[in-house]
């Protein structure tokens, strides 16, 4: 994925993280289980990626996701996993 993409993909994430309106409870499951219970709960799929070396990244984990409302909404509408990205080499 080029540059702009990631920037423009993790901008995405942190306005659809700051829009959302409990703390926010991030599922261990794989992709495909994730949607297919989604879709029994009629939920969207939501994947923060991550990395250990990104500033938005962090401060997205410190300052929206455990707002309360953040995870009230979250919780609601949407089935929450967590991915982290590594660097290719």
């Amino acid at each position: 994925m080029k540059l702009p993409n990631r920037f423009f993909s993790v901008l995405l994430l942190c306005v659809i993280s700051i829009l959302a309106a409990a703390q926010t409870n991030f599922r261990t499951l794989a992709l495909n289980e994730a949607i297919d219970l989604a879709k029994k709960e009629n939920k969207l799929v939501f994947i923060d990626f991550y990395t250990d070396w990104c500033g938005p990244c962090k401060k997205m984990a410190l300052e929206v996701f455990p707002q309360k409302e953040s995870g009230r909404f979250l919780k609601q509408q949407i089935r929450v996993l967590k991915a982290q990205c590594r660097e290719r080499r």
